[in-house]
């Protein structure tokens, strides 16, 4: 999705028209040419998904260090390697005392599963929403001239009755038509600023 937003960001596509030498020059870097419409060929061209997208590589267990790591020969003494990316309550079973201590992790936060990946979603997105907010604005900008109840007819919730108005030749509610004009109006605000977001590395 973050792909598709940013190929209608028309700053970043100034960008790959002048080869990332004018513009979003940093983030041309990363993205690279998003004018095409193969995705896979995106995605794979230079490992470039898996390198914006991938989490780095965390220390998954515990484990011992080598009195070499350490500089210490002291044989009753056993050092041992915690990574604190793990949830608190699993280190805290083991060695509570020890981690006790150690662990920055805030009450009922898992570490584990947060993002360190270079480009990360902004909380947790609605795929379903980003789609729909996706459809709306592409009908826009086919149909410019539309009106905001018209474009209800890519929702699912008012594509029946707007079938059903079309069919009997009618013209929809007034009530529908407000309805429907406010469910555009927010999902184009939304796509709009998605697409904004991907200038700056940010998404949605």
């Amino acid at each position: 999705m973050w792909w598709s937003y940013l190929k209608r960001s028309e700053e970043y596509l100034k960008t790959c028209e002048s080869g990332g030498r004018v513009g979003l020059v940093e983030l041309y870097e990363d993205f690279g040419d998003v004018r095409e419409d193969d995705f896979k060929k995106w995605w794979s061209q230079d490992g470039r998904g898996m390198r914006l997208f991938s989490e780095p590589h965390t220390l998954s267990t515990m484990s011992i260090v080598t009195p070499d790591e350490v500089g210490d020969e002291d044989e009753t003494v056993v050092f041992v390697r915690v990574p604190l990316t793990l949830p608190k309550k699993f280190l805290v079973d083991r060695f509570s005392e020890l981690i006790g201590k150690h662990h920055q992790g805030k009450r009922g936060r898992q570490y584990a599963r947060e993002s360190k990946a270079k480009y990360r979603f902004r909380g947790q997105p609605n795929l379903q929403g980003l789609k729909t907010a996706l459809a709306v604005y592409d009908y826009k900008v086919r149909n410019p001239s539309a009106k905001l109840w018209e474009i209800g007819g890519v929702l699912t919730p008012y594509k029946s009755e707007l079938e059903e108005c079309r069919k009997r030749k009618a013209v929809p509610s007034y009530d529908l038509k407000r309805k429907i004009e406010a469910t555009v109006s927010r999902y184009l605000r939304k796509a709009k600023i998605s697409i904004e977001s991907t200038n700056v590395g940010m998404f949605p």
